[in-house]
């Protein structure tokens, strides 16, 4: 039985001042808090992490490597193994799919971001592959063969190329979707075109664009009017009219200039000069340069924006770096990603991840990796264990070590095992860089655990609800400090307290931390200003929040997710396999029928015993 933590001594629970208080000092373990959170990722198994902060993934050509880098904090995490010679990166609009094409192995590999590693087998494509792009429904993946002319269409739900490749102009390399879906523009290197596809019938309509002299990067502007071509070999970019397929402007950049990205806003075009080592920024509205350009690292290829508009990431082949420009603050920093000459041909950065729904039973894990809000089979979701399966064990996850994903553990009566390694199964927490275990913290026998960012560090920490009190883990190393003036830990409360409430944590306000609340019988009270007390709701600044009905059959459990990715926490329940969300945030049931403001999901889950997950 692997789950007895070692070095532990029982801790003495007293009673003080009416709570029941953890004795501070009771616990001896290997290390202070957490075992092995000193976790570094070197080399990124394949293993189970879930949703946080946008991660830019960097194909680096010449070390046959992805490299994952955190864009919150802009740490570079680790590296993927993939095929030989990686060039382009798409994500899909779930952010869970990461298309990388192998130039050197005539492959596409898929790096699964719940995993961080590559899932399945390579993908066989056309020769020399290059530009790769995901449709915005996630269902099908499309591939310019820059040394076969044409283009490969790959089935995401089978992972298999359909019907015969697609042939196009000579030497593609860039590629993209509009957002309607409906048609992929691909720029011919070889013949100084873009060629047209339409998406339906699966062939080219219509004659090739011309454009400038050996055509590169391909991006569209989030409303699918305006398409942006580089010119690497007339050092220019050509804006073309998505309803007439026209060249409308022709505005100089820099001296080759291979990526093109477009900001969520589609306000601002970003360039990368290989030549020139420098970043163009253009203004939609009128075509012209805004500024000179930006100095970067050599030969930039790839470029990319963050989800919030907030930040251009640049690879620069040649000085094994990422470039990094704040738009706001208009800094620029350097980040050696650790491979051989970064590419990132394409959008290589996640958007801001949804929270992903999952089944804990009896110590398996069941998540819906693909998106689609049901049971899919383990194939295209997610199964992982064993980890938990004592009777009595309560599933818990978070981003227990700041690394910008969620990952899984189990509360077993005031001691907490986490999955620190990432590969959703237990490994003990006497090996370095393997999995955690912590306490005492809770342990009394109507403690419920919580989780959350208590402190807006970007890292979860543990907690115990216990009867309309809240013991927090402020300090964040796993272990009971105590809550008095001077101690490092927080009691938080009165807040809740009747017999049949649930305690649910969540970022309500998008602050970034996260705050407390109650579930009660289909009515939710949540800590809106975040002082820890019960303030009372209503019109009044600075109260709580009463949000309902949502929820109150006998069957519900409470569950909380950022389902619209805005970074805000909404509610929802759970009852006997079917999900229901408050899609519109107004806290309220208003239906999940056609047209209706919500969501019913599922089937997922519905075995008895089931206790759901958001991750």
């Amino acid at each position: 039985m692997p789950w007895k933590p070692r070095n532990l001594e029982l801790a003495e629970v007293r009673k003080f001042s009416n709570e029941y208080e953890l004795e501070r000092g009771a616990i001896a373990m290997k290390k202070k808090g957490w075992l092995s959170l000193s976790f570094v990722l070197l080399s990124l198994a394949a293993g189970q992490t879930l949703w946080g902060a946008p991660f830019a993934f960097i194909t680096n050509y010449n070390s046959n490597t992805v490299s994952v880098i955190n864009t919150a904090t802009n740490v570079v995490l680790g590296f993927i193994p993939v095929g030989l010679q990686p060039v382009g990166v798409a994500v899909d609009p779930a952010g869970r799919r990461i298309y990388v094409t192998n130039q050197g192995s005539n492959t596409v590999s898929v790096i699964d971001r719940a995993f961080l590693g590559v899932q399945g087998s390579p993908i066989p494509v056309g020769v020399s592959p290059a530009g790769v792009a995901v449709n915005p429904a996630g269902t099908r993946v499309y591939v310019a063969n820059q040394g076969s002319s044409s283009v490969s269409v790959i089935d995401t739900a089978t992972g298999a190329v359909i019907g015969p490749s697609i042939p196009v102009g000579l030497n593609p390399v860039g590629i993209a979707v509009n957002p309607s879906g409906r048609k992929v523009y691909v720029a011919n290197q070889g013949s100084s075109s873009v060629s047209v596809i339409d998406t339906a019938t699966g062939a080219v309509i219509g004659p090739p664009i011309p454009v400038g002299l050996r055509p590169s990067g391909v991006a569209v502007n989030p409303a699918g009017t305006r398409i942006y071509v580089t010119n690497q070999g007339s050092n220019n970019l050509s804006v073309i009219d998505a309803e007439t397929e026209q060249v409308i402007a022709i505005p100089s950049v820099g001296i080759g200039p291979v990526g093109v990205a477009v900001n969520p806003a589609g306000t601002r075009i970003y360039i990368a000069n290989q030549g020139s080592s420098n970043l163009s920024i253009l203004d939609a509205a009128t075509n012209f340069l805004i500024g000179p350009p930006i100095p970067v690292g050599l030969n930039p290829v790839g470029v990319s924006v963050n989800p919030s508009g907030t930040r251009v990431y640049v690879a620069n082949f040649n000085s094994n770096s990422v470039s990094a420009f704040d738009l706001e603050t208009g800094t620029l920093t350097n980040l050696a990603t650790g491979g051989a000459n970064p590419y990132a041909f394409g959008v290589f950065i996640t958007p801001v991840n949804t929270s992903l729904l999952g089944i804990y039973r009896n110590g398996e894990w069941f998540f819906d990796s693909d998106a689609n809000g049901r049971w899919s089979g383990c194939g295209a979701d997610g199964c992982f264990g064993p980890f938990g399966g004592v009777d009595g064990d309560l599933p818990v996850a978070g981003d227990w070590d700041g690394t910008g994903t969620s990952k899984i553990g189990v509360y077993r009566q005031g001691f907490w095992y986490v999955d620190i390694n990432n590969n959703g199964t237990w490994e003990g927490c006497d090996i370095p860089e393997s999995d955690g275990c912590s306490g005492l913290f809770g342990g009394l026998p109507k403690d419920l655990p919580v989780a959350g960012d208590w402190t807006g560090d970007g890292r979860s920490k543990i907690g115990v609800y216990r009867q309309g009190r809240w013991l927090l883990d402020l300090n964040g190393n796993g272990l009971w400090d105590g809550c008095e003036q001077l101690d490092p830990d927080v009691c938080l409360g009165p807040f809740g307290g009747q017999e049949m409430d649930i305690p649910v944590a969540g970022d309500w306000t998008g602050d970034g931390f996260a705050k407390i609340g109650v579930y009660r019988q289909g009515i939710w009270y949540l800590d809106l200003n975040g002082n820890g007390v019960w303030d009372g709701c209503g019109a009044a600044v600075g109260l709580d929040a009463c949000l309902g009905p949502f929820g109150g059959h006998p069957q519900d459990i409470p569950v909380v997710g950022d389902w619209k990715r805005e970074g805000i926490s909404r509610i929802g329940v759970y009852r006997g396999g079917i999900w229901y969300l408050d899609m519109d945030g107004n806290g309220t049931w208003g239906g999940c029928a056609t047209g209706g403001p919500d969501a019913c999901l599922g089937p997922f889950g519905s075995v008895p015993g089931d206790l759901p997950v958001v991750r």
